[in-house]
C-alpha cells in the first residue's frame, strides 16, 4: 500500500464510520425526543423526519457523477462534510423550537440537507476506494464496509448516554464536532490529484 493509498484508506474508513454512526444516532434520539411534550409528534411524523435523508439521496445520487467530473472527488467529499455538518448543527438548534408542527417541517428540511451531504461523501468515497485499489478492490471495500458496520453498531451506544447526560442539543453538537474531525481528516489526507485526474495506485 502506497502512502497515498494509506491516506485514502484511513480517511475513507473514518468517513464511513462517522456517517453511519450519525445515521443510527439520529434513529436512537429523534423518536424519543419528538414524541414527548412539548412537541408531541406522532410516530408517523417521526418516521418521516428520519427518512427525509433518503429522499435527498434519491434525487442527488444520480447527479453526483457529473459533479465529480466538474469539481473533483476531494472537493465533493469535503463539501459533503460541510453540508452534513451544517445540517447536524441545525438539527441541534431545533431544540429551541417548541411548536410541534414548526419543528416537524424544519426537521424535514434539515434532514434533507443532511442527506445531500451524506450522499456526496458516501458515493464519492466508494468511488475513490474502487479506483485507488484496483488490485485489491474487493478486500478494501470489505474493510470499508466493516468500518461502516462498526459505526452503525457504536452509534446508538454513544447516542443514548450522550443524550441522557447532555440533552438533545448538545448530543447533536457533539456529533457535529465528530463530523468536523472526519471532514478535516479528509481535507488534509486525501491527495489533491483526486480533483484533477483519475485515481491511480
Amino acid at each position: 500500500m502506497t502512502s497515498d493509498q494509506r491516506k485514502i484508506f484511513i480517511s475513507s474508513c473514518l468517513a464511513l464510520f462517522t456517517l453511519q454512526n450519525l445515521f443510527l444516532s439520529v434513529e436512537a434520539i429523534i423518536p424519543i425526543y419528538v414524541e414527548k411534550p412539548p412537541l408531541s409528534l406522532s410516530t408517523l411524523q417521526s418516521a418521516f423526519i428520519m427518512s427525509a435523508t433518503e429522499y435527498s439521496g434519491l434525487i442527488f445520487s444520480p447527479i453526483i457523477g457529473s459533479l465529480l467530473d466538474k469539481f473533483g472527488r476531494k472537493t465533493i467529499i469535503v463539501l459533503g462534510f460541510i453540508i452534513i455538518t451544517i445540517g447536524t448543527v441545525a438539527l441541534a438548534l431545533l431544540d429551541f423550537i417548541k411548536d410541534g408542527m414548526t419543528f416537524f417541517y424544519l426537521a424535514l428540511v434539515v434532514r434533507f440537507i443532511q442527506g445531500i451531504g451524506d450522499q456526496f461523501v458516501q458515493t464519492t468515497t466508494y468511488s475513490v476506494l474502487s479506483s485507488a485499489f484496483p488490485a485489491t478492490r474487493e478486500k478494501i471495500l470489505g474493510y470499508a464496509e466493516t468500518a461502516a458496520g462498526i459505526g452503525l453498531m457504536v452509534g446508538p451506544n454513544i447516542a443514548g448516554p450522550v443524550n441522557q447526560a447532555l440533552g438533545y442539543m448538545w448530543a447533536y453538537l457533539t456529533f457535529s464536532s465528530i463530523l468536523v474531525i472526519a471532514g478535516l481528516t479528509a481535507f488534509f489526507l486525501l491527495p489533491n490529484y483526486l480533483n484533477d485526474k483519475p485515481v491511480i495506485s
